[in-house]
C-alpha cells in the first residue's frame, strides 16, 4: 500500500507497513519526488542488526532518512520542506 507521506507521526504509526510518496524541495530548490519506505521488506540485507532507529533516532531531529525504493540507496529529506 502506497500513502502519502505528511508528518513524522505518518512515518512512526505506519514505517514497518506501507510505502510512503515522498515530495520536498531538494536544498538546491528543485522539487523531488520519492517512493520510500522503512519497511525491512524492502531494505537490503544487514550483516548486523540495526542499532538506530533511523526516524526517531537520527542525529539530527529535523532530517529522516529512508530507503528510496528507486534509486535503491538511503536518502534523507528535511521534515520542514515536504510539501
Amino acid at each position: 500500500m502506497v500513502v502519502p507521506c505528511l508528518t513524522l507521526d505518518d512515518w512512526v504509526v505506519k514505517r514497518g507497513v506501507d510505502l510512503h510518496r515522498v515530495t520536498f524541495i531538494k536544498s538546491d530548490g528543485s522539487i523531488r519526488h520519492m517512493l520510500a519506505t522503512l519497511n525491512d521488506a524492502y531494505l537490503p540485507e544487514r550483516d548486523e542488526p540495526e542499532t538506530v532507529d533511523r526516524v526517531t533516532k537520527s542525529s539530527n531531529p529535523d532530517l529522516c532518512v529512508v530507503w528510496d525504493l528507486a534509486e535503491q540507496a538511503w536518502r534523507s529529506f528535511r521534515w520542514d520542506r515536504l510539501i
